[in-house]
């Protein structure tokens, strides 16, 4: 009996990842005025050069009720145990949509064994739950000890990033019109990270150099105390940069090939183009 894990797609997890541990994968979508955008990497350059367009946030969806309910279907009807991480609840109704998919699949398939875990993050703070849930399978270890190393995961994870441009949390509500003003003005380059399922501030600095600085200071320091497990770098649009900060890590810390991955619509929305950030996974 093989287990299936399914996620949605803003975690965010690259495709040679997801094709190797046969992950499955519901996309959500984003949706302007008079155009909607799949959350899929073919898509993501599209999306943002529309985003740039427009003076408003472009509304999310989540994954349809029948997309979810096939791919859990699926691996149901092969016999497969399934185990579903998602995007955090505070964001978005992907998660209780999932719950309720559940029992519905249970009433048709009684024996069916099936777990929805809130991953309380997104992006590849989500992907690395799921790839540590990847990992055991690989392992050959049981159903119930994927799900307790899923969950455990979820407190050994970190997600931190900071916006190029305030533009895009002031189409949001996040910051006053006046404030992104004059924060554009002074350069204020905020730092966020995503705490208790929501996406919170950290820190602020000011200039671009600090704001990465910045990240990279954070993430030395918090795996100096905690160990280091995985990490990959986030970006929109501003892969340079991007490939800077992969080499400045990797010389600090004696890594190799760490995973550059871009953020798509569902997420990207709400920081914009030039967000950098990084997502890792710590030994304890």
């Amino acid at each position: 009996m093989a287990i299936q894990l399914i996620t949605d797609s803003t975690s965010y997890i690259p495709d040679h990842i997801v094709q190797a541990h046969n992950i499955a994968i519901v996309p959500l979508s984003s949706n302007f005025n008079d155009e909607s955008f799949l959350d899929i990497p073919s898509q993501f350059t599209s999306f943002y050069e529309k985003l740039r367009s427009v003076d408003y946030i472009p509304k999310s969806s989540q994954p349809s009720v029948s997309d979810i309910y096939e791919a859990f279907e699926r691996a149901v009807k092969k016999g497969d145990q399934v185990i579903g991480t998602f995007l955090s609840s505070k964001m978005s109704g992907t998660y209780s949509t999932a719950c309720m998919i559940k029992e519905q699949l249970l009433e048709a398939y009684p024996e069916a064994q099936i777990q929805i875990i809130d991953s309380a993050s997104n992006c590849m703070q989500l992907g690395l739950c799921v790839l540590a849930g990847a990992k055991a399978i690989k392992e050959g270890k049981s159903f119930e000890v994927v799900l307790t190393i899923i969950e455990a995961t979820k407190g050994k994870t970190r997600f931190i990033f900071s916006p190029d441009t305030l533009e895009y949390l002031r189409r949001g509500g996040r910051i006053g019109t006046a404030g992104a003003f004059m924060g554009q003005l002074l350069q204020v380059k905020p730092i966020l990270t995503v705490c208790d399922g929501e996406t919170t501030s950290l820190d602020k600095v000011r200039t671009r150099k600090k704001s990465i600085q910045y990240l990279t200071d954070t993430f030395l320091k918090d795996i100096q105390k905690r160990g280091l497990e995985n990490v990959v770098i986030h970006h929109i649009e501003a892969l340079g940069e991007a490939e800077k900060l992969k080499k400045s890590l990797e010389d600090k810390c004696e890594l190799e090939n760490i995973e550059i991955v871009s953020i798509g619509p569902v997420i990207g929305t709400h920081v914009g183009p030039g967000a950098i950030g990084i997502a890792y996974e710590m030994v304890n």
